[in-house]
């Protein structure tokens, strides 16, 4: 039950005139009348239902309605985690618009990595790395400074790259300094024979490909291994397109007919899809990585 306010309450069984005055007081609506329900749930057979005893009169009642509303009201502002978000290439990614506030409405702390994107990244290795070596140094310092231990990522096109090339160069190491819940691939261009399953659940916790087979770019990145004579990496692929091909109930491939390569970051698109399953997954890689290290 996520997103709600809870109004508790304590009090014992030893001072019942107490339990029966807040009891009515709840029952009663803002005209004096007592027509709210209540629900009594017993947590032990032994336990008799509650049977109301005490009538409070007027003077009474104005008594306990003040004690009521002058409570102290203790709020925590849990936020859910850090929401990564890395675009693509030769843009501004002006999408951070709709999925912005969508996001921190449903409490989480959005983080957009922002890089200097030309589209010769993709033929200059150095530019690459420097640009993964940038996004590793910030997330970390994010990382840190916010404390927080759930961190998924949004990525889009060459975003998905920077993601898995990051995640590939501690590839030798049982954690990533900065563990990821959950990672939505959309756009992407990262190969379809790429094993995910090998970064679970100690670095990766879910990974969510978006499959739009009208993507008007992912088409064009080359399909065989002369990649790196023109500069660019075998991690390359059309994932967007073809999907990944070891897909389970933890690398999910969700084709989309109505995608294109630029109309994905849309209402229906965040609100009914992306923010649903950030949200339900939240958490599951620590949990399963628990598990995992306790079964060791």
């Amino acid at each position: 039950m996520d997103n709600i306010e809870y109004d508790i309450l304590y009090a014992s069984d030893q001072t019942p005139q107490l339990v029966d005055s807040y009891i009515k007081l709840i029952s009663t609506n803002e005209y004096g009348l007592e027509d709210k329900g209540i629900v009594e749930v017993r947590l032990d057979d032994r336990i008799h239902p509650w049977v109301v005893k005490f009538h409070p009169n007027e003077d009474e009642m104005e008594i306990i309605h003040r004690v009521y509303s002058q409570r102290t009201f203790i709020e925590r502002n849990k936020r859910r985690g850090l929401l990564v978000v890395v675009h693509g290439l030769c843009t501004n990614a002006q999408w951070l618009s709709n999925l912005i506030p969508a996001c921190n409405k449903q409490g989480w702390i959005v983080a957009p990595f922002i890089y200097d994107n030309p589209g010769t990244l993709l033929f200059s290795s150095d530019k690459r790395a420097r640009v993964v070596e940038d996004f590793r140094n910030w997330i970390y310092a994010l990382y840190r400074k916010y404390n927080l231990d759930n961190i998924s990522i949004v990525s889009h096109s060459f975003g998905t790259y920077i993601i898995t090339k990051y995640i590939e160069g501690f590839k030798h190491e049982e954690y990533l300094p900065v563990k990821i819940e959950s990672l939505i691939l959309t756009g992407g261009i990262i190969n379809s024979s790429y094993d995910w399953h090998k970064n679970m659940p100690y670095k990766v916790g879910r990974v969510l490909n978006i499959v739009a087979r009208g993507d008007d770019a992912v088409k064009y990145m080359p399909k065989a291994n002369w990649k790196k004579l023109v500069g660019m990496d075998n991690l390359f692929g059309q994932c967007a397109i073809k999907g990944f091909d070891n897909q389970s109930d933890k690398v999910v491939n969700r084709p989309l007919e109505i995608l294109t390569h630029t109309n994905i970051f849309k209402d229906d698109f965040i609100e009914q899809i992306m923010l649903p399953y950030l949200n339900v997954n939240n958490g599951i890689g620590t949990k399963e990585a628990l598990i995992a290290i306790r079964n060791k």
